[in-house]
């Protein structure tokens, strides 16, 4: 389908480029409006994982799910069968979905955030599911406190070289 084409391409864009050290994969979070179910939501995910690891297998993935307005915190079908195939190949996530939501929610008083037109949605996404400027800028905020603020030392980052190791790929 549409979809599988889509990991095709991402795969030759991707894939047909010069190594990169790490690769932040946001997919179809909000495609469960299309059917797709837990099942083809893995089986999508982890084709682009394979792929990537093929090409490279010591290239760093972090998975990032997001959200939309009809969905609260990570309720989402994609998101659960997206976490479930990173943990699957120890990538880490970083939902910053589930954090923005929150964060929303708390500014709208505790109360579900429901209106895509009105405040305080409309703050930080153009509709209903894509970011605008604020929108990316918390989102950039919350991968840097998940996944760079942890290894700050004194000297700077501590990322541990002999880490980049070939990854192993899960059978299946």
């Amino acid at each position: 389908g549409l979809l599988y084409s889509k990991v095709f391409t991402n795969h030759n864009t991707i894939c047909g480029h010069p190594a990169a050290d790490l690769i932040f994969i946001e997919f179809a979070i909000n495609d469960s409006y299309k059917g797709y179910t837990y099942e083809q939501s893995a089986e999508y995910m982890e084709a682009i994982i394979r792929k990537l690891y093929k090409n490279d297998p010591y290239i760093d993935i972090v998975i990032v799910l997001t959200t939309d307005n009809g969905k609260k915190d990570t309720e989402f079908v994609n998101a659960k069968a997206h976490a479930d195939v990173a943990a699957k190949y120890d990538i880490p996530v970083v939902w910053v979905g589930a954090q923005i939501y929150r964060f929303l929610r708390e500014l709208n008083g505790g109360n579900d955030i429901t209106n895509v037109n009105g405040e305080p949605w409309s703050t930080y996404f153009a509709d209903g599911c894509h970011p605008n400027a604020e929108g990316h800028a918390k989102y950039t905020e919350y991968i840097v406190n998940d996944i760079l603020v942890p290894n700050l030392t004194a000297d700077g980052l501590n990322l541990d070289p002999s880490k980049r190791t070939a990854k192993v790929m899960p059978e299946g």
